[in-house]
């Protein structure tokens, strides 16, 4: 995981932004820990941003970038560490592709999340992946077909099959997060081959709120899920 001390960068260098992935968020941590060792940050140069809201909404990411052009406290580098950024809201992502595509100097930023299903596939082109090693989940034959099913469902106009797919995941509690984050993936696949397809990009973004919500707040799954694949 550590970097040679050979491979340091100059401080006049850019801004690397990283998408640091891994589902042991103390795995995470360890990793960032090594960076800033091998980099010579210290304590005093490593900004984490947490929160305790439900998402990281525009005006975290704004306040978040007036940290990223502070000038380091000790040495020529620092880094921003931006913790659950999995929260994000798609507003706030949109928010950050301009720190992503002029960064300031002599900072290193890492959003840290346990999946990448829940970014745009404009962050994921701006960052480089740094996925840490886990145990791989394969997808079975049965399950991709499945998911396959769901996904059309999703895009469909058929308002019975939404609304008993719905009931269907919600039913399934103990595998709602895998289902949210395998059909998210698919879905940002199709919109990365289909870039124009506004309706889906929209379709994404409903979704994604829904899982957001699932995922830190005790609304009722079903009709969380219902919202979102009927929205338009």
């Amino acid at each position: 995981m550590s970097r040679k001390p050979d491979l340091i960068l100059s401080a006049f260098q850019p801004m690397q932004s990283f998408l640091l992935i891994a589902k042991n968020a103390e795995k995470r941590k360890e990793y960032i820990d090594i960076f800033c060792k091998n980099h010579t940050i210290s304590k005093f140069d490593q900004t984490y941003i947490t929160t305790e809201e439900p998402s990281i909404g525009i005006t975290e990411v704004r306040n978040m970038q007036k940290t990223l052009f502070l000038k380091p406290y000790q040495g020529e580098e620092k880094a921003v560490i931006l913790e659950d950024a999995h929260l994000l809201t798609t507003e706030a992502q949109n928010a950050l592709l301009k720190v992503l595509e002029e960064p300031p100097s002599s900072t290193y930023l890492f959003l840290s999340a346990p999946t990448t299903s829940t970014f745009l596939p404009t962050i994921l082109s701006r960052c480089s992946l740094v996925k840490l090693e886990e145990e791989e989940q394969t997808i079975s034959p049965e399950e991709q077909d499945t998911i396959d099913r769901d996904v059309t469902i999703i895009g469909s106009e058929n308002i019975n099959s939404q609304l008993a797919l719905a009931e269907k995941i919600s039913l399934d509690k103990d595998n709602i997060t895998k289902w949210f984050e395998q059909v998210l993936d698919r879905l940002r696949k199709n919109l990365l081959e289909n870039p124009t397809d506004i309706r889906l990009a929209q379709k994404i973004h409903a979704i994604l709120q829904a899982y957001k919500i699932i995922q830190t707040t005790n609304a009722n799954a079903r009709l969380v899920i219902e919202h979102a694949l009927l929205s338009e």
